[in-house]
């Protein structure tokens, strides 16, 4: 029956971001996490220690390594794994509408949210911040209340869109034609 209703659902063994809601020492990790994200990307496993596994890194592995998007320090063009690419080509099918007008990353959040995804709000807390992160160099970020710039994805983005992922759009750059000329030059 879930294979028949929520058919693009990604498939990720890790019990830790698999719920509603975090528990607190997951949201822990969680920041944990994204500070290996922002500060070690371009290392192998992100940094983590080899003979170590703090829940940061079990969450790394099933959600970077096992999908085949981080491999020995850099990040991948799509996943590996075919259970993951429904929610890939989602978050990039959705970040093309942006070209000619901003989104709020809310309406991103929504869409996973609902069918056919219905992908809980404990992975989506792991998810659309590293997505945002891997992509980081092909769309603009924009206070939405302001209207301002934000120029770098980093852990104070990450805290904000926590709380308050409406409050952020995002445009992706529209580089085709004459203006790719310009941008390789």
């Amino acid at each position: 029956v879930c294979d028949k209703v929520y058919p693009l659902t990604p498939v990720l063994s890790n019990e830790l971001c698999n719920k509603h809601k975090l528990s607190g020492t997951i949201s822990a990790a969680r920041k944990n996490y994204l500070v290996q994200l922002v500060e070690h990307n371009q290392e192998t496993d992100m940094g983590f220690p080899e003979d170590k596994f703090p829940p940061e890194k079990t969450i790394y592995y099933s959600l970077l390594k096992s999908t085949g998007l981080h491999i020995t320090g850099e990040f991948a063009d799509k996943p590996s794994n075919e259970g993951f690419m429904p929610i890939w080509q989602a978050c990039e099918d959705f970040l093309s509408t942006t070209v000619n007008k901003p989104r709020k990353v809310s309406e991103l959040i929504k869409l996973l949210s609902n069918r056919p995804y219905k992908v809980k709000q404990g992975l989506l807390d792991f998810w659309i911040p590293t997505y945002l992160f891997m992509r980081r160099q092909e769309y603009a970020l924009y206070d939405s209340n302001t209207g301002a710039f934000i120029p770098n994805v980093n852990m104070e983005f990450f805290e904000l869109l926590q709380k308050h992922p409406s409050d952020f759009e995002v445009k992706k750059f529209a580089v085709d034609g004459v203006k790719l000329g310009f941008f390789n030059q």
